[in-house]
């Protein structure tokens, strides 16, 4: 193993983990007065000013073509959106059980490739889509109140929603964008659309603890810049196989951390459910035999 992939490794399950942590800097912020939009909001805004300081050290500049910023404009709605109803469904569910449903966005990424451009579902595919099913329906308690179902649709609606960023920017000319750059007009133009939807609807909270303050300018750090840009170099590193594989340590990372420090519960149903959803994202990504040999370095 090259010291180049080892380092790419280990960048992605950093990533991994910082991710993992965002449910319970959220529910602290919670607990200290604040609402799911107040926590999306904050992340972009704080997040704005630590991706500018990272993208002014590097000595990047920070204008795009007029086309781009259209381009980023529309990334922008889903990149707002995805947080707000991740956060809004850790009020309602488990965070780690809101995690693993958010994990959902690869099958979510291949239904709507196969819907929107007509791509080919190969029987794989169709398998972890079964697989996944499965597990949402273990996940789901019929006797459980309301609520519960409708914050396991937001989780998963999250996914999906993920889903749409995740084409669109594949699909978009930004690859030459610096991250950082990329990650400051997304977080400008997130903040702002945000911060309206707050207003309007009297959700935002700004007579908040420290300790409240200190949760979301976690989030903003870690998980809006340094968590991307880890994940992005380790995708340079070892590629996008291993750094999909790696990834799926993040819901595990909540599931922890939920029973460890916030004292959630979780049943055997449960545990089914959610090993079943992290097996289909993790088949989803294994290559053929002769791709996965031309993947390693």
């Amino acid at each position: 193993m090259s010291a180049q992939f080892a380092w790419g490794l280990l960048c992605i399950v950093l990533s991994a983990l910082l991710f993992g942590f965002m449910p319970f800097l959220s529910l602290v912020a919670y607990s200290g007065g604040s609402t799911p939009l107040t926590v999306a909001c904050s992340r972009f805004f704080f997040g704005l000013f630590f991706a500018a300081a990272l993208a002014a050290l590097q000595g990047h500049k920070f204008a795009l073509r007029r086309r781009q910023y259209v381009q980023v404009f529309y990334l922008s709605l889903a990149y707002a959106l995805t947080p707000l109803m991740l956060y809004s469904s850790y009020a309602l569910i488990d965070s780690g059980l809101a995690t693993t449903l958010h994990f959902i966005y690869p099958l979510a990424v291949i239904a709507l490739m196969a819907l929107l451009f007509h791509t080919r579902v190969s029987k794989k595919q169709l398998f972890c889509a079964a697989l996944a099913l499965c597990g949402i329906a273990a996940l789901y308690e019929p006797s459980a109140a309301a609520s519960q179902g409708f914050g396991m649709f937001l989780a998963a609606g999250s996914g999906v929603v993920y889903a749409f960023y995740v084409i669109a920017l594949r699909r978009f000319d930004l690859r030459e964008v610096p991250v950082f750059v990329t990650t400051f007009w997304l977080c400008v133009m997130a903040a702002a659309e945000l911060l309206v939807l707050a207003i309007l609807s009297g959700e935002l909270a700004l007579n908040l603890t420290p300790e409240a303050y200190l949760a979301e300018l976690a989030l903003a750090l870690f998980v809006t810049v340094l968590a991307i840009a880890l994940f992005q170099r380790g995708v340079f590193c070892c590629g996008e196989i291993y750094a999909t594989l790696l990834s799926t340590l993040e819901p595990v990372t909540a599931v922890v951390v939920g029973l460890a420090v916030l004292s959630e519960t979780l049943g055997l149903t449960q545990l089914v459910g959610i090993i079943l959803i992290l097996l289909s994202a993790v088949l989803l990504t294994v290559p053929h035999r002769h791709h996965r040999e031309r993947a390693h370095p």
